[in-house]
């Protein structure tokens, strides 16, 4: 696993990780042709979310995280 795969796909999702998908997410709304302002509000969201996460030292929420998670990781999991 090189710096990057690290960092992008960790066994558990950082706030740094996930900020550093943001401009991923924001191409693939622009492609589903969201309006402008529908992504600035969704990218500004979690923005502010994710800066109340590292605040806090909370990672962000994912699948495995929440509760009743734990068949959909498993499922995740055995389909890699």
């Amino acid at each position: 696993m090189n710096e990057l795969t690290a960092r992008l796909a960790p066994d558990r999702l950082t706030t740094d990780g996930a900020a550093a998908l943001i401009p991923s997410w924001e191409l693939v709304l622009r492609a589903e042709r969201k309006s402008p302002e529908t992504i600035k509000v969704y990218g500004d969201g979690l923005r502010r979310y994710l800066l109340w996460c590292a605040e806090r030292g909370a990672g962000p929420m994912d699948r495995t995280s929440l509760p009743g998670s734990r068949v959909a990781h498993e499922r995740d999991r055995h389909l890699r």
